[in-house]
């Protein structure tokens, strides 16, 4: 396993530490390990996490650390490889904090968003701001405030695209501003579906096409089937939820009857409405 950055022995200031190594064949993930200041002598477990890429980013204190990965799949894993590096203490004036959530692009249902972000070293609070243009106008900013802790819950209630930053501060200094991370709170669920096939009371054979027309903003579907005349879902296999506009049908026995419908989900996770039930006769 050949591990790229950071080196054996590498030093450096900067709080921020980028781990990188080279795929392995067959490997479904990875086992990431960091500790101050050895795996001979820990003091602190640092980090343990399990990932499915290969690159990886923490915001260490200044230190000395080891970092060991290997690669897992579902019957084997690698040996670990290890390599050491240290962090230097430094002005926080020419740092940055790492965000952690939402990340960017994040779109959300959520009334209420949590924001949170990686503790930077010397810093005794954090001037978090969020806003729907560029941070220009103080005075139209959706949100500002400063909190000691490194997460803070914010309501929303306009359905828009927003953008959050923050800065660390300690008595005398402040940081540069991260970021920033753009998310968009949406609400609103996607239109009612329209079933296109089978008509109504069709009697056919398996396996069934369930098909229906896209929804616009719809990501995905949900599809629903029913014992006949119950609201009881066929079996423990639905609701089912596809990508696409169609589904293949397989249940059933022949002179059963079923019925189904189906709603979209947006990419906030917003669930339009049902559309109308269609029966179906198995054959």
């Amino acid at each position: 396993m050949i591990l790229n950055s950071p080196m054996d022995g590498y030093k450096s200031s900067k709080y921020a530490q980028s781990f990188w190594w080279e795929d392995v064949d067959n490997a479904r993930s990875y086992r990431l390990q960091v500790v101050s200041p050895s795996f001979d002598s820990i003091g602190a477990l640092v980090l343990d996490t399990i990932l499915k890429s290969n690159r990886f980013s923490f915001t260490f204190e200044p230190g000395d650390y080891q970092w060991r990965v290997r690669a897992e799949n579902s019957g084997s894993e690698t040996a670990y490889f290890t390599r050491s590096f240290s962090i230097f203490p430094s002005s926080i004036s020419t740092r940055q904090v790492q965000l952690m959530s939402p990340t960017g692009n994040t779109v959300s249902n959520a009334t209420e968003l949590s924001l949170k972000w990686y503790a930077l070293y010397g810093a005794t609070r954090y001037q978090v701001e969020v806003d729907t243009l560029d941070f220009s106008v103080p005075a139209k900013l959706v949100y500002t405030g400063t909190t000691t802790g490194t997460d803070l819950t914010i309501p929303l209630n306009l359905e828009r695209t927003y953008k959050w930053r923050l800065r660390a501060e300690s008595d005398s200094l402040a940081s540069k501003w991260s970021g920033p991370f753009t998310f968009t709170f949406d609400n609103t669920p996607p239109a009612k579906v329209t079933i296109v096939s089978p008509d109504d009371n069709a009697s056919l054979t398996k396996p069934v096409e369930l098909k229906w027309n896209a929804v616009s903003g719809a990501k995905k579907y949900k599809v629903a089937v029913y014992k006949n005349n119950s609201t009881s879902f066929y079996d423990a296999t639905f609701p089912a939820t596809v990508s696409g506009t169609s589904y293949t049908l397989s249940k059933g026995q022949t002179g059963e009857t079923l019925q189904w419908q189906v709603r979209a989900i947006d990419e906030a996770g917003n669930e339009g409405e049902f559309s109308a039930k269609r029966t179906i006769v198995i054959q």
